[in-house]
């Protein structure tokens, strides 16, 4: 499900008690978290919500709950969804010498409650540029007409499973070729994983439910212990200004966790560990390798990529 920070307020997000104009009587209207339940919620200008709607998400995104004691009525809603969220620096650009809680106007609290957090500059370098803009380029002349033409293509039409009144504009469309790979304007053919198979392939892993080894266990709480004492030589932040809490042992647990779903494995082991400690750290020290970034492309006038 997907909504925006602009146009959503706390009732829209959570939940809400709404009265009846004819009868008078009370209802409660489930919010977008709460209709995303045991799904993922995608929120786009995040940074637009007002105080009070970032307030009301805390407790979704912590405890995976909305409680309502209004009018009356008490109730506790269940809010299971991932929670993917974008935001735009306030000021119209990111500035590196400054935190990631300065420069998109959030809370540290709110923060926090995300297990991933990366920044996505705008690079002014001519290699990237040049690369976007094929992309662009690519990406429009293969929707045209012509291009559809270049090979034999069968439609995929997918309809995800969402509850009723949801207009037809989520269905996701594709055009590939009959050999499964998706049309180009040159005529070539790029592989890609049909949509069927992978919502196929989701919807098997959600039903793996993998244990931590005691190495894996080990390794997690060792790392969790190196990210503090980074911390703490850091004036008791990272280097971006983002403190490293309790919460961050529980994001290395759930993306360990994940990854291993995706093996389709019955238990953690050490290689799953690995890939959560690289994905925490690089989204807790974003920050900073956004400036080292941004100052090597000052010195050379090229991107740089890891």
């Amino acid at each position: 499900m997907s909504t925006t920070g602009k146009g959503s307020s706390g009732v829209g997000l959570t939940a809400a008690v709404a009265v009846d104009s004819y009868t008078g009587e009370r209802s409660l209207s489930a919010g977008a978290m709460v209709l995303a339940d045991r799904g993922v919620l995608c929120i786009d200008e995040f940074d637009k919500m007002s105080p009070q709607d970032r307030i009301a998400m805390h407790e979704a995104m912590e405890q995976q709950t909305v409680t309502i004691a209004k009018a009356g009525i008490h109730a506790s809603l269940n809010a299971r969804c991932s929670v993917l969220a974008a935001a735009n620096p306030v000021y119209g650009f990111y500035s590196v010498k400054h935190k990631l809680a300065y420069n998109v106007g959030l809370p540290e609290s709110l923060l926090s409650r995300f297990d991933l957090t990366f920044i996505i500059l705008d690079q002014h370098a001519s290699e990237h540029n040049r690369r976007v803009g094929n992309h662009i380029l690519r990406n429009h002349v293969t929707a045209t007409p012509a291009a559809m033409q270049a090979a034999p293509t069968r439609t995929v039409v997918g309809r995800p499973h969402h509850s009723a009144g949801e207009d037809d504009e989520n269905v996701d469309k594709g055009v590939l070729n009959a050999d499964g790979t998706c049309a180009m304007a040159n005529g070539e053919g790029k592989p890609v994983v049909p949509i069927g198979f992978l919502r196929r392939y989701i919807r098997l892993t959600q039903t793996v439910s993998p244990m931590l080894t005691d190495v894996a266990q080990r390794m997690i709480v060792d790392s969790y212990s190196q990210l503090r004492q980074e911390q703490g030589a850091n004036n008791g932040m990272g280097k971006d200004g983002f403190i490293v809490t309790t919460r961050a042992l529980e994001s290395l647990i759930r993306i360990a966790t994940a990854h291993a779903k995706l093996r389709l494995s019955s238990t953690i082991e050490a290689d799953d560990v690995d890939v959560a400690i690289n994905l925490v750290r690089s989204s807790v020290f974003a920050g900073s390798h956004a400036g080292d970034v941004r100052d090597a492309e000052r010195r050379t006038g090229k991107t740089t990529r890891e």
